[in-house]
């Protein structure tokens, strides 16, 4: 390194570092605040192979896990008697 890279690399990080104090230091104020609907399309459902994969690298989840709560799922939880 030549001393003329030294010292300008030493002037950059001076320089680097007053900016960010300066910025920690200054006081900010919000002038313009909007809002907006986003319309967002819902992901396609899984296919059993993909549910499977996702099971497996989120959750560790077996093949055999993974498509016994599927079906459990699939089935339904009885909520109580029907009157």
């Amino acid at each position: 390194m030549t001393m003329f890279s030294l010292n300008l690399t030493l002037t950059l990080q001076k320089k680097s570092e007053q900016i960010c104090e300066d910025l920690k230091k200054a006081k900010y104020k919000i002038i313009n605040l909007g809002a907006r609907e986003i319309n967002k399309s819902p992901l396609p459902p899984f296919s059993t192979s993909s549910l499977q994969q996702e099971a497996n690298t989120k959750l560790g989840f077996s093949v055999k896990q993974t498509m016994f709560i599927a079906q459990k799922l699939y089935e339904g939880i009885k909520l109580g008697d029907k009157k």
